[in-house]
């Protein structure tokens, strides 16, 4: 069973007990959770780390706990114990190159065809990468494929590599990405995509229109905003523009949208990663380099340096904590008692009368696990010695036990 990073307290972990139900659980005293090996391990662990330039390719290096076996995870197009082979497409694919020259790539192929550039020779697209093409490093195209899943890359002038996306998603030529949905098949004037970094409206009569993604405007949302151009860092603050916004680098190592909150970098302590700023709706997040980022929460809500999350007024935090019950002690079978059979005779001594039969209930319980007699069988037979003495009797009991006819008998 999985185990996930407890994370407001590393000496417990979490388990997932059902969809969106999970369960805190502790880990064994003097070990905290260790989210790089995932499981409990003792707080001076040290996670061991692979060799430099083990796994090759771009390959992920894992390292068992002991830090004496390392295994390489490959990404998709090599093999190999590190990772070092590229796989031949063009082979696994066999002819599917006919007429034309397969060109292996990193997890696919090419055709370079008569035609033009596809993955046969039937499907293709004629070189897309000419010089107007090529003053955008960002320009690709998609190569006709049954899954919509190939697309290719200008790298220069007639120059180009073509990627796959990974399984499950769909290449989306508007997008310029891979997505999960598969994209809607543009017609009239927007089959050729003439939207930069936009959605393409057809308006008829051969007409469109551009909706620019978020940072970017011109007619075909060719032209990204500077957001910097107004000079929003302070301080000494550096600004570095993005689509969509920017990002001011200021002073000791702090990452802040004005680098005007007075605050002083916290990150020197690498036992934590989150920090309370002096804004109740931000907080800081620290890297492995000591830098500060001031991040911002979502709106109505607030950080709360207790639970390292942002969190609206009303919420109510909910932790699902085991019961270990305690062991339950069964107590033993008590048996209801049996009714015995006393025989007492007793003999006659001259003036002494002689007593009649007495019954008595005698609670004999048992437990499970002992042996028992048949209860219902037994007869105790009592034989008393009585001696007359000034008007008194006096009874002496001599025990014997005897066995008579399969009935156990007791005597006095």
């Amino acid at each position: 069973m999985m185990q996930f990073e407890y994370p407001w307290d590393n000496t417990y972990y979490i388990i997932c007990a059902d969809v969106d139900t999970w369960v805190q659980m502790p880990c064994p005293t003097g070990t905290v959770f260790n989210k790089v090996v995932g499981q409990c391990l003792s707080s001076t662990f040290v996670a061991p780390t692979c060799p430099s330039g083990l796994c090759l390719n771009d390959g992920d290096c894992l390292a068992d706990p002991t830090g004496t076996k390392f295994s390489c995870i490959c990404k998709p197009g090599f093999t190999g114990e590190q990772c070092e082979v590229d796989i031949d497409e063009c082979a696994l694919n066999g002819n599917a190159c006919a007429g034309g020259m397969c060109i292996d790539q990193v997890n696919t192929y090419y055709c370079v065809c008569h035609s033009g550039i596809g993955l046969d020779c039937v499907n293709t697209i004629t070189d897309p990468c000419e010089s107007e093409a090529v003053d955008d490093t960002t320009t690709y195209f998609e190569i006709p494929s049954t899954g919509h899943n190939h697309f290719l890359q200008c790298t220069g002038l007639g120059a180009w590599t073509v990627h796959k996306c990974a399984d499950g998603l769909f290449w989306n030529q508007e997008e310029k990405t891979c997505t999960m949905d598969a994209p809607k098949v543009k017609t009239g004037a927007c089959a050729t995509f003439p939207c930069a970094f936009g959605t393409c409206q057809d308006v008829g009569y051969n007409q469109y229109t551009c909706v620019c993604k978020e940072g970017y405007t011109g007619p075909h949302c060719e032209t990204m905003i500077d957001y910097c151009a107004t000079n929003p860092c302070s301080n000494g603050g550096r600004c570095l523009p993005y689509a969509g916004g920017y990002t001011c680098v200021c002073q000791d190592k702090i990452i802040d949208e004005c680098c005007c909150s007075g605050i002083i970098n916290p990150c020197s302590d690498k036992s934590r990663t989150y920090y309370a700023h002096v804004l109740p709706n931000r907080y800081i997040h620290c890297d492995a380099e000591g830098r500060a980022f001031v991040r911002t929460c979502p709106a109505t809500t607030k950080w709360v340096q207790s639970v390292l999350s942002c969190l609206t007024e009303d919420f109510v935090l909910n932790i699902t904590t085991p019961v270990i019950s305690a062991p339950v002690t069964v107590p033993p079978t008590v048996r209801a008692p049996a009714k015995i059979e006393l025989d007492v005779v007793a003999p006659s001594y001259g003036a002494v009368p002689a007593k009649t039969p007495i019954f008595r209930d005698i609670a004999r319980p048992t437990t499970t696990g002992q042996k028992t007699f048949n209860q219902a069988q037994a007869r105790i037979v009592s034989n008393p010695t009585m001696t007359k003495t000034t008007g008194q009797q006096t009874i002496v009991n001599t025990p014997t036990q005897t066995l008579t006819k399969g009935r156990f008998v007791q005597a006095f």
